[in-house]
């Protein structure tokens, strides 16, 4: 970041030498000029997903067409019932199927998401993981998930013994924030000299590119593969389905991202209204099967001037930002989901646990507001209170579910943080702030919500 002002100063600096008092003048005409160039230069190398093949630009595909419904929900009742037999239970009692919504929030919800579920998996012995179903939410949350559950599937094939581990810890936190902003200022302007080839496929290196190769070398190797590689253990129920939903920002509505088919997904419950788009069925023609995983992770946390927006081959080019635009915490995908297999899990579980991972809610009073608060506390809002928002209107849905499943239905939530005891929103965490984050797990209230956990998975 210090590079990047340095730089800007420097140009400043040359600007001022040349120009004189014509200076804004001149920095005015140059922004005009870039401004008119744009769309024949910025434009003509967006941001891309790596592993799809953007050669075809004038492939076109019909949004509006979706999968077989019924299909794909039979093969997903396929994985459910070998889900359930991995879970059975003694006599005629039956297992408590887990969701997980984990809300977006950068690296804090990315570290939070893997030590909360990490810790509570060793607390109840690993029946945690085993009964977990479905990861569901966005941005920071949802790469803590990917994380543990990349570290489950290595523990079954007896690559690693333990899940809750220091040097996990280590990993999920090292810094993102820093990487990226140098590639920002070194090489995001408007002509991007550096390419890579993926897949086959060349694209260009900006701080996207970054964003992954630092994920990467900070995770080691776990997560980059294709979209494809967790096709067979998702199918096998080796481990939980897990759904990306990245916002389109063209219509406002959910990209469905998943190595399954899960076209029903797309549809408004109780309606066959298409209200989301199914990214395998639409993008099969543009190698979607070969979607770098990292790539995906990186659609779904579309953080601002960090991580830049998305936009996918074919016509109409569609584009993509944070999912938490959208679903701040995946409950529009987890309700969703219950209600197509509300049957299913009526007949063969004892009802669902769905566990909301995120921050606490407090309140920030103003005696007297200045005028710089009067200008940018709107804009703060969109930012930080989005997702407190989002989650007011997530009250009804949540009421909805308890009705739909007839009572079985349990809120387990693991939060942290308070009004004196702030994460900030970024992909840097300072060691306080790791600290607040290793100590929440052990308030009252999360420990509260761990036992009902414990006794609810009994």
């Amino acid at each position: 970041l210090l590079l990047l002002f340095t730089l800007i100063l420097l140009i400043t600096s040359l600007f001022y030498i040349v120009f004189r008092r014509w200076t804004f003048v001149a920095v005015l005409g140059l922004l005009l000029v870039g401004n008119f160039v744009s769309p024949f230069t910025i434009n003509s190398y967006n941001d891309n997903a790596y592993g799809l093949d953007y050669s075809h630009k004038k492939a076109s595909f019909d949004p509006f067409v979706h999968g077989n419904y019924r299909k794909d929900s039979l093969q997903t009742i396929q994985i459910l019932n070998r889900w359930a037999g991995k879970n059975k239970m003694h006599g005629d009692k039956k297992p408590k199927m887990v969701l997980v919504c984990s809300s977006g929030g950068g690296m804090k919800m990315a570290m939070w998401t893997y030590y909360s579920l990490a810790y509570a998996d060793s607390a109840t012995q690993g029946r945690l993981l085993r009964h977990v179903q479905l990861f569901t939410g966005a941005s920071g949350g949802m790469l803590g998930a990917a994380f543990l559950r990349e570290l489950y599937l290595e523990k079954q094939q007896g690559k690693i013994k333990k899940l809750f581990s220091k040097k996990y810890v280590s990993e999920i936190t090292t810094d993102i924030l820093n990487p990226v902003f140098y590639s920002f200022a070194m090489s995001d302007w408007f002509f991007r000299l550096q390419s890579f080839r993926y897949n086959g496929h060349r694209y260009y290196k900006d701080r996207a590119y970054m964003f992954e190769q630092t994920l990467d070398r900070n995770l080691g190797p776990l997560l980059d593969k294709p979209l494809m590689a967790y096709r067979v253990p998702e199918e096998t129920a080796r481990v939980p389905m897990l759904i990306l939903t990245p916002t389109i920002i063209n219509s406002g509505s959910r990209m469905i991202i998943s190595p399954l088919d899960v076209s029903y997904l797309t549809k408004v419950p109780y309606s066959k209204e298409l209200q989301n788009i199914e990214f395998r069925y639409n993008y099969r023609k543009f190698g979607a099967d070969s979607l770098r995983f990292l790539s995906a992770i990186r659609m779904n946390a579309s953080f601002p001037y960090v991580s830049p927006l998305v936009a996918l081959p074919g016509k109409p080019r569609l584009t993509l930002f944070d999912a938490g635009l959208n679903d701040n915490y995946g409950f529009l995908t987890a309700y969703a989901f219950v209600m197509e297999f509300k049957d299913w899990i009526m007949k063969h579980t004892s009802g669902v646990v769905l566990i909301r991972v995120d921050e606490n809610d407090y309140i920030t009073y103003h005696r007297k507001m200045t005028l710089n608060d009067r200008v940018l506390k709107p804009l703060g809002v969109l930012f930080s209170d989005w997702g407190t928002i989002q989650e007011n209107n997530y009250l009804p849905v949540i009421a909805s579910l308890k009705k739909v499943l007839n009572g079985k239905f349990d809120l387990i939530s693991f939060r942290f943080g308070s009004a004196d005891k702030r994460v900030s929103l970024s992909w840097h965490l300072t060691k306080r702030e790791k600290q607040i984050l290793k100590q929440a797990i052990f308030s009252a209230k999360n420990q509260h919500e761990l036992q009902r956990l414990k006794h609810l998975l009994q």
